[in-house]
């Protein structure tokens, strides 16, 4: 509070704005950034098989998209 009370006034309306459009995320926005960090713990094996071959899989799979 301290930090925001000596802002000057042209970074108060940036936090405000800020603020605003934290309050209008959806509720599928929220869903999604409730993930965030989650991945940090995660092994570097399963993260290369979900990051770097993830081409390749999807390039793969033969499932019917609908």
């Amino acid at each position: 509070m301290r930090k925001i009370e000596n802002l000057p006034e042209d970074k108060l309306v940036d936090v405000l704005k800020f603020v605003e459009g934290i309050e209008k995320l959806t509720e599928t926005q929220e869903f999604f950034l409730s993930f965030a960090g989650n991945w940090k713990n995660m092994d570097d094996s399963l993260f290369i098989e979900l990051t770097e071959n993830l081409h390749e899989r999807r390039k793969n799979d033969t499932r019917q998209i609908n």
